[in-house]
């Protein structure tokens, strides 16, 4: 999907584990559902930029390293 729809100039998957997901959405994920889910994401992540895994992390680290990689490859906007 991610090239059907826009060709980005970077990809960042961020990944989590199923149990993390479960508990940051207070939610159950059937076995089933998720390695159907991690299948059709497994293209994306293959051929991402960068890959986060974001279990024992929170948003605002997800962001920052987010950020440094841009800064690192020279595409962060540092507007006025």
């Amino acid at each position: 999907m991610w090239q059907r729809i826009a060709r980005p100039d970077l990809l960042i998957y961020l990944d989590v584990s199923r149990e993390t997901a479960q508990r940051r959405r207070s939610q159950q994920f059937p076995a089933s559902w998720w390695a159907e889910t991690q299948q059709r994401l497994a293209h994306a992540r293959a051929h991402a930029h960068l890959v986060i895994d974001t279990d024992d992390l929170d948003a605002e680290e997800v962001c920052q390293r987010v950020l440094s990689f841009l800064e690192s490859r020279g595409q962060l906007y540092k507007g006025a």
